[in-house]
């Protein structure tokens, strides 16, 4: 199989995994894996309120340049672990092998990817201040009511519906490589991310109390 399936991972998601395990292409997953670090990063900043401390410039240039770096390592580091327990639950795939499963089910990121870019052309820095939408500067309010209704309307039960979509095509391609069946996949994934988020509760921990103390010191200097 060549080039990224974009439309056919959809209708055979199985099928798909199946001809990417049969030819295999580091270079394809490796982009698979940069696209879906692309969104990820994107949300990143989104959930962070980057818009607050950062230009638009320089939050994309951070989102563009360590996106891909960071869907590399996150994929990696989970094809690594779903590998490594995969024999608890009778897999029998490597990491090679879940590593373009896994990068395969983030297809579906491309999609959302596009739709965030109309929000960033909309929207602008805006879409970094805060997760509910706001509107720039200079757009008129009557149209900023129309898009937030269009919005609530239309895209975000399209991304619903997407997110539903990664879900179902993740299970169906980790048990195509594993070779067993939706209700193992299902708890694979479970005790993996489990144990990925165990790991990171420390990490996490750090970066909540480095916030915390940043935010009591800004308030201690500014009163």
């Amino acid at each position: 199989m060549t080039g990224i399936p974009i439309f056919r991972i959809w209708k055979y998601p199985r099928r798909t995994v199946r001809e990417a395990l049969d030819t295999p292409s580091l270079k394809r997953d490796l982009l698979l894996a940069s696209i879906g670090g692309l969104v990820m990063m994107h949300h990143i900043a989104q959930n962070n309120l980057w818009g607050l401390k950062h230009s638009l410039t320089t939050i994309l240039l951070i989102v563009i340049l360590a996106g891909p770096l960071f869907g590399m390592i996150y994929y990696s580091f989970f094809s690594w672990l779903m590998s490594k327990t995969a024999r608890w639950f009778k897999g029998t795939a490597d990491f090679r092998q879940t590593f373009t499963a896994t990068t395969h089910a983030a297809i579906p990121f491309f999609y959302i990817g596009l739709i965030e870019i109309v929000e960033l052309a909309v929207l602008g820095k805006e879409a970094y201040l805060a997760n509910e939408y706001k509107m720039a500067e200079g757009i008129p309010l009557d149209f900023g009511l129309w898009l937030t209704v269009l919005s609530a309307v239309i895209l975000l039960p399209i991304i619903l519906a997407i997110m539903v979509g990664i879900i179902i095509i993740y299970l169906k391609s980790i048990s195509e490589a594993n070779g067993y069946n939706i209700s193992s996949a299902i708890w694979h994934s479970v005790v993996s991310f489990l144990i990925v988020a165990l790991v990171m509760a420390p990490v996490s921990g750090l970066f909540f109390m480095a916030g915390m103390g940043s935010w009591l010191l800004d308030s201690f200097v500014i009163h």
